[in-house]
C-alpha cells in the first residue's frame, strides 16, 4: 500500500528531510512522458440554499479541489488542462507519497443558467494554466492586479485594503485615500471601553502583503499586520485574503480579527480585548450628485445625499439560519451575547429573547427610511454612485444571519464602511461593547464591487457574489481516486436497500445554519459523529448544496472559536504545544493562564465572549481536512496547522502521555484525528508533523488499547481491551461500563489508523484482532434479540450499555445510534456478510421502528456499512483444518490441505484451546467457555510470517518453534479465501 511506503519515508525524514525531496526529485526526473488520460467531468452550480433564487451566470469564477488517483501519474500542474472552458489555472493542494498530485485546485470561469448546472467542463491532461497572463504582479512595495476590466493596487506596508482601483479607465479609489481596516478601541494600554481610539491597518508600517496564489483566472493577496493608532500603539492583529478574478471588478475579502498573542497572566497580551467597532473603510473617488440604494427584505430603498449626512443599513438580531445552540437558553453552548438580551420564555430547541436591537433599519440623516423585524432579512448590500453612474457596491456574506452588521456611506458619501462588528450606537439605543476572546479569532467575508457605470441590477450583482459557483466531480471519481477512507455508495442503490427493509427513505437536503456556538458536551445521537463531514459526503453523493453550505458555516465557526489559536511570542510565531506544561491543561490547551477582563466583562465560565473550545468526548472537527482539499481555503489550512495540531498530532499532550482519554469514544476520535492529520500533513509536505501524528496515535494504542483490561477476573489493566470479552474501557467512570455506540466510535478510529499504517505494519494483525474483538463484543454479548425496548419498538439491537462488573438484567434493545462501525470492522475482518448483515438489517429496522428519521440516517456512517453489505470483500476468512504434531523442545509441525482460492493465511497459537468466542452472558455474568482453558481467536497469539498458500489440493507444512517447552500449545489456521470458493470444492 502507498501508506506503507509513506510511513517508512516520513519516519526517516523526521531526521533527514532532504532524503524525501531527493526521492521526489528522482521521481519527477524519471516519470515517463506518457500518463493515464484524464477525463474528469465537473458539475458546476450556484451555492444556493434550498429555496433561494438563482441568477444567470456569465463567465463567473468557480474554484474546486479535485482528487487525482496516484495511477494517473500527474506530477505537475503543467500536465493538466480543461475542456469546455476558455481559461483555467491549477494549484497543487496535496501529493501522494510517490510525488504524484493527490488533490489539485482548479479555477475556471463558467456559464450557468439561473438555478441550473453546467456539466460541460472536463479536467483533462493539458499544458497547465491557460487563458491569459497571471493577474498579479509584485512591484516591491506594492502589488498590482490587472483583471482585464479593472486594475487594483495593494500596499504592503501601511496596508489600507484597496490602495487604488481603476475600472475601465476611471479611477474609483485614489492612492492613499482609504483608511483600510479599523478597530475603534480604548485608550492605549486599556482593554475595555469607553472606546474612541482609532487603530488602523494603514498605520502599521510593518504590515506585509504577499501573492499567495496567482494565475490567469484568480489571484489571492494575503496581508498580515497590526491595528495601530496614530502614536504607534498596537491593538490586536489581522489576516486578510483578497480574491480578484479575471474580467471582474469585484473583490472578495476574508478578514480575520486576531487576539492570540502570548502573554503571562493578567497582561495586555492575554486580555480579552474590548472595542466598539471593527470596520473596513474605503474612500471612493466619486463625483457630485451622489445617490445610494440599500437592499432590504423587500424592494431596495433609494435616496440621494443632500449634504454631509450619513446613510446606512444596520442589522440587529435576526432569526435567519439561527441554530438551536444559539437560541437555547442555559445550554452548554451559551455565550455572552453580541447584542444585549433578556430571556422571556423557553421552548424546545428554541428560545424567545428580547434583544435591545432587533431587525434592521435603513437610516439617512437620523431619519428611518425603512425597517424590518427580526424575521425580515435584508439582502445585505449597499450601492452608491455619482451622476455618471460610477460607484461602489459593498456587501457582507449572509449579513442578516451574521448579525450585527452594517453598511454605511458616511459624510455625504465620502467614505464607505462595512461594519464587520458595527458601532451599535447606529441602532439608536441598547449599544454595548464587543470583546475579542483570547486566544481566538473572528472571521468575516465581505465584497466590494467597483463599477464605472450604473449597475442595472444591484441585487442580482450581489447575489452573484454571495452565492458563488461551486463544483464537484462525479461520485465514482472520488471512489476511484482513493482519497477517501470510505466509499461513497450510489444514492439509488442505498435508497433501494433501505426501501427493501421498509425503512423510512430517503435523506434530503437541509436548510443551512449559522454556527456561532456549539454545545460540544450535549448528549444524543446527533452529537456523536462528525455530521458536517457527512454533509460534505452528501454533497458529493447527491449534490445537496444546503448541506455543503452548512459544512462551510460550521468550519468557519471552528476556525474562530473551537481551538486555541497562537500568533506571536515577542516577534516569533509559536504553538501552544511547545509551551511549558505548567501553562497547559491535559489536552495541551492554555488553561493555567488567566485572561485579564475575562471574568469581569464576560459571562463567568469557560465559554466567554466567543470562546467555545472543543470537548474531547464530542470532537467533531476532522471534516475540516476534506473541506480544505475540496475548496483550497487557506484559512481552514491555517486553523488545522495552528489550532488542531496543538490538541491532536501532539505526543506531548497529557491525554496521550497519561493514557487518560476518558471514554472509548474519546480514544476513537483521537485515533481518527491522528490518522487524518497524518494523511493531511503527509499530503502538504510536512513530514515532521505527520510523524508526530503517528507517534501520538501509537502512544494512544499502547496506553489505552493494547493493555489487557481487568474484567471478569482476567487481565489487570485499568484501561484497555478485555481479552476474554472484547470490550474496551477508557479507565474512567463508575460503575464501569461499555456502551456499544462508543465502541462503534472507537472502531471507526481503529479502522482509520489501520489504513494509515497499512498491512505491512508489524502491529497490523494484532491491532486488527483487537478491533475484531470489540466488534464481536457489540454483535454478540451486547446484542439483544427480539427484546422489548423502553423507547423503541420490540426488535433486535444493541443494548445501550453493559455494566462490566455487575449483572445486567434485564437488558433492552436501545435506540442509540452510532453503532455502525461495529458492523464495518466485522465485515472488513471476516469478509462474510452472512455473519453480520442480518443483525445490521435488524438494527436499521429497530432504529426506524417508529417510522421516523434518526440523526445519522442516510449519512456516510450508515452508507459505508450498506456498501459493505452490497459489495462484500472479495475474500472470506475461513477455518482450515490443521494437523499439529509436537517436535519437542517447543517446536511444532503444522500440516493442512491447501484450499482452493486461498490468498493468505492467519495462524494463531495459545496454551489454551482457541475458540471463536467465549460467549459471556451479561445477564448472568457467566462464560459459555471457561476462560481458564479457552481463549477467543482474536486474543490468541499471532504466528508471525505465515507461509504463502501452496498449490491447491496439496498438503502444506509449516514449523513453529521457539515456544516454551514446558507448555502444550494449540493452533488454529484460517485462510483468506476468494468469496466465490468453498473449502472442499
Amino acid at each position: 500500500m502507498f501508506l506503507d511506503f509513506w510511513h517508512r519515508t516520513v519516519r526517516g525524514a523526521a531526521t533527514n528531510c532532504g532524503f524525501v525531496f531527493f526521492l521526489l526529485f528522482l521521481w519527477n526526473c524519471w516519470t515517463p512522458v506518457t500518463m493515464a488520460q484524464l477525463h474528469i467531468s465537473l458539475t458546476t452550480q450556484e451555492a444556493l440554499p434550498p429555496g433561494a433564487a438563482g441568477v444567470t451566470r456569465t463567465q463567473d469564477p468557480v474554484s474546486v479541489g479535485i482528487p487525482l488517483a496516484d495511477t494517473a501519474g500527474i506530477t505537475s500542474t503543467s500536465q493538466l488542462g480543461l475542456t469546455g472552458a476558455a481559461s483555467g489555472q491549477f494549484r497543487v493542494l496535496g501529493r501522494w507519497p510517490s510525488g504524484n498530485i493527490k488533490w489539485v485546485l482548479v479555477d475556471t470561469l463558467a456559464d450557468v443558467p439561473a438555478g441550473g448546472q453546467n456539466t460541460n467542463i472536463v479536467l483533462t491532461t493539458g499544458s497547465g494554466n491557460f487563458g491569459g497572463s497571471n493577474l498579479a504582479t509584485d512591484n516591491g512595495s506594492s502589488i498590482s492586479i490587472n483583471t482585464g476590466t479593472a486594475t487594483f493596487s495593494i500596499k504592503k506596508a501601511n496596508f489600507n485594503l484597496l490602495d487604488q482601483a481603476v475600472v475601465n479607465g476611471r479611477t474609483l479609489v485614489a492612492s492613499g485615500a482609504s483608511t483600510g481596516l479599523v478597530v475603534v478601541g480604548p485608550a492605549p494600554g486599556n482593554t475595555t471601553c469607553p472606546c474612541s481610539t482609532v487603530y488602523a491597518s494603514s498605520n502599521d508600517a510593518n504590515s506585509q502583503a504577499t501573492i499567495e496564489e496567482n494565475g490567469p483566472v484568480r489571484t489571492v493577496i494575503k496581508s498580515t499586520g497590526q491595528f495601530v493608532d496614530g502614536a504607534g500603539h498596537a491593538y490586536m492583529r489581522y489576516t486578510v485574503r483578497m480574491h480578484f478574478y479575471q474580467g471582474k471588478e469585484d473583490v472578495k475579502t476574508v478578514v480575520l480579527l486576531q487576539n492570540a498573542d502570548y502573554g503571562p497572566s493578567n497582561t495586555f497580551a492575554s486580555a480579552y480585548k474590548g472595542f466598539s467597532a471593527f470596520e473596513a473603510r474605503l474612500t471612493p473617488a466619486l463625483g457630485t450628485g451622489r445617490s445610494f440604494s440599500f437592499g432590504t427584505s423587500g424592494s431596495p430603498v433609494k435616496g440621494s445625499f443632500t449634504g454631509t449626512e450619513n446613510a446606512y443599513i444596520y442589522q440587529g438580531y435576526s432569526t435567519k439560519m439561527e441554530d438551536c445552540n444559539w437560541a437555547a437558553p442555559g445550554s452548554g453552548a451559551s455565550l455572552y451575547p453580541y447584542i444585549s438580551r433578556t430571556l422571556i420564555t423557553k421552548k424546545s430547541c428554541q428560545s424567545v429573547w428580547s434583544y435591545k436591537q432587533e431587525g434592521f433599519k435603513v437610516m439617512q440623516a437620523g431619519a428611518a427610511l425603512s425597517s424590518g423585524s427580526k424575521s425580515h432579512y435584508p439582502e445585505g448590500w449597499a450601492d452608491m454612485w455619482d451622476s455618471s453612474g460610477a460607484g461602489i457596491e459593498v456587501g457582507g456574506y449572509q449579513m442578516a444571519a451574521y448579525w450585527p452588521k452594517s453598511l454605511q456611506f458616511m459624510n455625504g458619501g465620502s467614505e464607505a464602511r462595512i461594519g464587520i462588528w458595527p458601532d451599535q450606537s447606529l441602532f439608536g439605543s441598547g449599544a454595548q461593547e464587543y470583546f475579542q476572546a483570547w486566544p481566538q479569532y473572528s472571521l468575516y467575508e465581505f465584497y466590494v464591487h467597483l463599477h464605472s457605470s450604473k449597475l442595472p441590477r444591484e441585487s442580482t450583482d450581489y447575489r452573484r457574489l454571495e452565492y458563488p459557483l461551486i463544483a464537484r466531480a462525479q461520485r465514482a471519481h472520488y471512489n476511484d481516486s482513493g482519497v477517501l477512507l470510505y466509499p461513497i455508495i450510489d444514492a439509488h442503490e442505498q435508497d433501494n436497500y433501505l426501501r427493501s427493509l421498509e425503512v423510512v427513505c430517503c435523506i434530503s437536503d437541509l436548510a443551512p445554519h449559522i454556527y456561532r456556538t456549539y454545545d460540544w458536551a450535549g448528549g444524543g445521537g446527533g452529537n456523536q459523529a462528525e455530521m458536517r463531514w457527512a454533509d460534505l459526503m452528501l454533497w458529493i453523493q447527491r449534490g445537496y448544496v444546503g448541506r455543503y453550505i452548512n459544512a462551510r458555516h460550521f468550519y468557519t465557526y471552528q476556525i474562530e472559536q473551537v481551538f486555541p489559536r497562537s500568533d506571536f511570542l515577542g516577534t516569533n510565531r509559536f504553538h501552544w504545544r511547545d509551551r511549558p506544561d505548567s501553562e497547559l491543561g491535559a489536552q495541551a490547551f492554555p488553561e493555567n493562564i488567566s485572561s485579564l477582563n475575562a471574568d469581569v466583562n464576560c459571562d463567568a465560565g469557560f465559554k466567554r465572549c466567543g470562546r467555545n473550545w472543543i470537548d474531547m468526548q464530542h470532537a467533531h472537527w476532522y471534516g475540516m481536512i476534506d473541506y480544505y482539499f475540496m475548496t483550497g481555503d487557506e484559512t481552514v489550512k491555517d486553523a488545522i496547522q495552528d489550532g488542531v495540531s496543538d490538541a491532536y498530532a501532539n505526543p506531548k499532550s497529557r491525554l496521550v502521555t497519561n493514557g487518560s482519554y476518558w471514554a472509548s469514544r474519546d480514544v476513537g476520535v483521537a485515533l481518527m484525528s491522528d490518522a487524518r492529520l497524518f494523511l493531511f500533513f503527509s499530503a502538504i509536505g510536512d513530514p515532521a508533523a505527520a510523524d508526530s501524528a503517528l507517534v501520538a496515535g501509537e502512544a494512544i494504542l499502547d496506553k489505552q488499547i493494547r493493555p489487557e483490561l481487568s474484567a471478569s477476573g482476567y487481565g489487570s489493566a485499568l484501561t484497555g481491551v478485555s481479552r476474554t470479552r472484547g470490550l474496551q474501557f477508557g479507565g474512567h467512570g463508575e460503575p464501569r461500563q461499555a456502551k456499544p455506540f462508543q465502541q462503534g466510535i472507537l472502531s471507526e478510529g481503529l479502522w482509520e489508523f489501520l489504513q494509515v499504517h497499512g498491512t505491512k505494519w508489524p502491529q497490523y494483525d494484532e491491532t486488527f484482532d483487537l478491533a475484531y474483538g470489540i466488534a464481536n463484543f457489540t454483535l454478540k454479548e451486547a446484542w439483544i434479540t427480539n427484546g422489548s425496548g423502553v423507547h423503541c419498538n420490540t426488535g433486535s439491537s444493541f443494548a445501550y450499555e453493559i455494566l462490566i462488573d455487575k449483572i445486567n438484567n434485564p437488558l433492552f434493545p436501545a435506540c442509540s445510534q452510532t453503532g455502525w462501525f461495529n458492523f464495518y470492522n466485522y465485515a472488513k475482518y471476516s469478509g462474510d456478510p452472512n455473519a453480520w448483515v442480518p443483525k445490521f438489517k435488524s438494527y436499521l429496522q429497530h432504529l426506524n421502528g417508529n417510522g421516523s428519521f434518526y440523526a445519522e440516517y442516510g449519512l456516510i456512517f450508515t452508507s459505508a456499512v450498506i456498501h459493505e453489505a452490497l459489495h462484500p470483500q472479495p475474500e472470506k476468512l475461513m477455518d482450515v483444518p490443521v494437523k499439529v504434531a509436537s517436535l519437542g523442545e517447543g517446536s511444532y509441525s503444522l500440516s493442512w490441505v491447501v484450499p482452493e482460492g486461498a490468498r493468505s493465511y492467519r495462524i494463531k497459537l495459545s496454551d489454551k484451546q482457541i475458540v471463536d468466542w467465549l460467549n459471556f452472558n451479561a445477564t448472568t455474568n457467566t462464560f459459555g467457555f471457561d476462560p481458564s482453558v479457552n481463549v477467543p481467536w482474536f486474543a490468541a497469539t499471532n504466528v508471525t510470517s505465515p507461509p504463502p498458500p501452496g498449490v491447491p489440493g496439496n498438503v502444506q507444512t509449516f514449523t513453529v518453534g521457539g515456544l516454551d517447552p514446558t507448555k502444550t500449545y494449540h493452533f488454529v489456521l484460517k485462510a483468506y479465501i476468494s468469496s466465490s470458493v468453498r473449502i472442499g470444492k
